[in-house]
């Protein structure tokens, strides 16, 4: 795995990148059929999943956690995985996915597509009222933080977008929310 920014900027811009280099994870994931999120507008979750997949990605998510997340955050524990086609409705608005002080405060993103235009289907995180946008791209993994400090949203596109997603609760990042205030679920942060 290649770092492309800093895992510091996770703590300061809201994300850090890495791209992949196990193209054999990449093959296997691509071969697999992803619901769309924007025929039914709804959040990806793992209920839809078949079962013989919910093995290989929960691997996935664990190697991931061991070669990214825990040498930062030894504590960090895993939540689900999902994966989905498209955009849906709530993400194209900014947003954070951190609902209470003690659920979900880390998302990882591997992309799938890269899309033909690159001025479409960028991630754009936002903190401190500066705006950065990720290009996406095949094999590219995005690790948000999702403290209250940042805000997302996603760029909609006409083409595929196919992404993997691990939810993690990093207990080392929770007292960043102690401040929590229940807010809108698409609103700006306190």
């Amino acid at each position: 795995m290649q770092v492309i920014s800093p895992i510091s900027g996770f703590s300061s811009k809201g994300y850090a990148v890495f791209q992949m280099t196990d193209t054999d994870s990449l093959r296997f994931f691509e071969s697999l059929n992803f619901k769309s999120v924007e025929q039914h507008d709804e959040d990806a979750d793992e209920s839809w999943i078949p079962e013989e997949i919910k093995p290989d990605l929960y691997n996935f998510a664990q190697t991931l956690m061991r070669k990214i997340v825990t040498p930062q955050f030894p504590s960090a524990r895993f939540l689900a995985s999902s994966m989905w086609d498209g955009v849906d409705h709530g993400s194209i608005v900014w947003h954070n996915d951190c609902h209470s002080p003690k659920s979900l405060n880390s998302s990882l993103l591997l992309y799938l597509d890269t899309p033909k235009n690159p001025e479409v289907g960028s991630l754009f995180v936002k903190g401190n009222d500066v705006e950065n946008r990720i290009l996406t791209s095949h094999g590219r993994l995005v690790w948000l933080n999702q403290t209250h400090l940042f805000l997302h949203r996603a760029d909609k596109s006409p083409e595929r977008r196919r992404v993997i997603g691990v939810d993690l609760f990093i207990p080392e990042i929770a007292h960043l929310n102690s401040f929590y205030k229940k807010q809108e679920t698409h609103g700006s942060p306190t």
